[in-house]
């Protein structure tokens, strides 16, 4: 927990609790997030217990309902972000916003496998937890979604599949026309300086075992294997 000693004259009123949990999707996937939530603060429980195999806080008494912001990316929470979620996301916490930042299925420390950006998978996924987030006791049931890059082209294809709790994007370094002016395409073609660089630090991202302390599923281990074996490539390729 950040104190609000701790954080600072530029953060907000509330102090800043962090916590790692898993959700279970509709298929049985355990997707990792990390929540960054404001309180406890004067009329809030004083303890905090949280399990990552429980789905609510326990021990903490709610006097108001929070919104919510989602960054949704496939960059592991535990290792290659850290740093930069710690900078960013408690500021906004302090403020009176639940942060999440879930590890998109087959990255991080969640289960399942991920072939490629923005496929279907990954929007119907990031509806199922907002949805989730719009039922719990805390939420006031409106959820924003916010980032660039990865973030920012998914927080318009998921606000295209129009989830009700999503009331708010913000995308930046993104285009609502991946044909014509997408980093990775130009009018449909593809662009070797960016694609083929790109498409080799994801592969070597994607190799990168999942915290075992952080972990959605119960096998850390069989999980990466499985990942490797089964999604480990690199996302272009020559065609014959």
């Amino acid at each position: 927990m950040y104190s609000r000693e701790e954080l600072g004259p530029s953060f907000g009123p509330y102090e800043v609790n962090i916590f790692d949990k898993f959700i279970v999707l509709k298929d049985g996937t355990k997707i990792s997030i990390k929540f960054w939530f404001p309180g406890p603060v004067k009329g809030f429980g004083e303890n905090v217990t949280w399990n990552k195999y429980c789905d609510e806080i326990v021990d903490f008494e709610f006097e108001d309902k929070f919104p919510t912001v989602m960054e949704y990316i496939p960059y592991c929470k535990s290792t290659f972000t850290r740093e930069r979620d710690h900078l960013r996301h408690p500021w906004l916490a302090s403020h009176g916003f639940v942060i999440i930042r879930p590890d998109m299925r087959g990255s991080g420390d969640s289960e399942g496998l991920l072939f490629d950006e923005y496929v279907q998978q990954e929007q119907d996924d990031a509806c199922e937890i907002i949805a989730w987030v719009a039922d719990q006791s805390w939420s006031n049931g409106k959820v924003g979604m916010y980032g660039k890059s990865w973030a920012g082209f998914n927080g318009l294809q998921v606000a295209y599949e129009q989830p009700p709790a999503l009331k708010a994007v913000i995308s930046l370094y993104s285009t609502d026309n991946r044909f014509t002016d997408e980093v990775h395409f130009k009018g449909g073609a593809l662009v070797g300086s960016q694609m083929l660089s790109w498409a080799a630090v994801m592969f070597a991202w994607n190799a990168r075992a999942p915290n075992p302390e952080q972990f959605a599923g119960e096998d850390w281990k069989a999980t990466w294997k499985n990942r490797l074996e089964k999604a480990g490539q690199a996302w272009t390729k020559k065609v014959d």
